[in-house]
């Protein structure tokens, strides 16, 4: 049934109500009654009927509590527009009864003072003779929440230093944030429509269907790729692609997040590392190539690095003078003694002998 034939057979069983003649008196007042929505019958703009909802929404017990209130005495001084709500109130008033159907949002206030959001339909009747409205609410409450929730979560998006886009099925680009705009140098309205293989280089449209098939299987993948900008230049990204279906409809929520700066950082690493090796590589070399005695001894005297003309003077092998204490071939010097003039000679800034 259609909201508007709904009401219809409401206010005629409402009307019904006042009419102790009329067969059909209970079985509407039943309804009235069981509703699970808040419903009010107002004239000349005072509540002069309530179902039980209406008055556990606003947490009153007895209906004559609140019969002749204004609807703004159940409200806020203000409505979030800013307009006064007993204004406001008798301006919807107006508006209701010119209409045969009108709806529109309000802030009504309970009896402990909360204010919660309600979605208010009303539509004229007769009641006792008199133009009157029947109102109808619907608690917006979790509504308005996840509508909030909505508006945090794209502010967030939006002002993400990670490109994110919303790609379809077929490859092409859905919704982007303003980084992933950016990222590339379009304006969003024409980054909105381009498939992947238009801007990422490693893809082709047969790549793009195995990786689409690929995704929906595994829900979530890591990968390297490298993208094109809009002048033509690329760069290096990495991408969080996640697989996810809303309202029907499926999509690749791509993550993406320029690591030019890091490849760089790791190349200069890698080129430090091999360098540092070449260099010691080379010290090697010249260590073992030098014709005099050299040895390395640790704070405790003992022997960490040492060529072949040390060892060779010693008669031992290179392998063997290795872990051997001064003391072992230099009695002159007891291990105290050794450990006392490294000491001294660490202090030092100048070399010794």
């Amino acid at each position: 049934m259609s909201i508007g034939g709904w009401w219809s057979r409401l206010t005629r069983g409402l009307q019904g109500l006042r009419q102790p003649d009329d067969t059909s008196e209970a079985r509407f007042r039943q309804l009235f009654e069981k509703l699970p929505e808040p419903v009010w019958i107002l004239t000349e703009n005072h509540f002069v009927e309530a179902n039980p909802a209406a008055l556990a929404a606003i947490g009153y017990i007895h209906r004559p509590e609140i019969l002749r209130l204004h609807p703004g005495d159940l409200s806020p001084e203000y409505q979030p527009d800013g307009e006064l709500s007993l204004i406001k109130a008798e301006r919807m008033a107006q508006l209701g009864l010119k209409k045969d159907l009108h709806r529109f949002e309000w802030v009504h206030k309970r009896r402990d003072g909360t204010l919660f959001p309600v979605e208010v339909t009303l539509t004229t009747m007769d009641w006792l003779g008199k133009p009157s409205i029947c109102c109808i609410w619907r608690d917006m409450s979790e509504r308005k929440r996840q509508e909030q929730q909505l508006r945090l979560s794209q502010f967030c998006i939006d002002r993400a230093t990670d490109a994110v886009y919303w790609i379809n099925p077929d490859g092409s680009i859905f919704n982007a944030n303003p980084a992933a705009c950016s990222m590339l140098g379009f304006a969003p309205e024409q980054l909105i429509g381009q498939t992947v293989p238009e801007f990422d280089v490693n893809f082709t449209p047969v790549l793009w269907r195995e990786h689409w098939e690929d995704l929906k299987r595994r829900q979530s993948i890591r990968l390297e790729s490298t993208l094109r900008r809009a002048d033509g230049t690329v760069f290096p990204v990495e991408v969080s692609a996640n697989y996810i279906q809303f309202e029907g409809q499926e999509y690749n929520c791509a993550i993406l997040r320029d690591i030019s700066e890091r490849n760089r950082i790791l190349q200069t690493l890698q080129e430090r590392e091999t360098q540092i090796e070449r260099d010691a590589e080379r010290n090697r070399y010249l260590l073992q190539a030098a014709t005099d005695g050299i040895h390395v001894v640790d704070r405790q005297g003992c022997i960490i690095l040492a060529n072949n003309a040390f060892a060779t003077s010693l008669g031992y092998r290179l392998d063997e003078v290795i872990s051997l204490h001064v003391n072992d071939f230099d009695k002159e010097f007891s291990p105290e003694q050794v450990a006392l003039n490294l000491r001294e000679w660490l202090q030092q800034d100048e070399p010794f002998t």
